[in-house]
């Protein structure tokens, strides 16, 4: 290759780099697309909660709500249900 080829070869490369830039999507369309996923992911989320609570009736497993309690008050509520379990 000569070099007025690959001077040429470069600037279809800079221009193509612009053009890819530039038709890129824009913020409005990034911060909706965002929105649309987190919403989809939350109803995942919920849907994954109900299917767990459900098999944790149907095993009859013991729950914890732990959003309120400190590590310490988390263990000593593990310790009753053992204890309880163990009677």
């Amino acid at each position: 290759m000569d070099k007025k080829s690959l001077i040429g070869l470069g600037l279809i490369a800079v221009i193509l780099g612009v053009w890819l830039y530039l038709s890129g999507p824009t913020k409005e369309q990034i911060a909706r697309n965002k929105v649309i996923r987190d919403s989809i992911d939350l109803v995942q989320r919920k849907q994954e909660i109900i299917e767990a609570n459900r098999l944790y009736v149907r095993m009859k497993w013991p729950t914890i709500d732990v959003s309120r309690r400190s590590v310490e008050e988390t263990a000593a509520a593990i310790l009753n249900i053992i204890q309880e379990h163990e009677r």
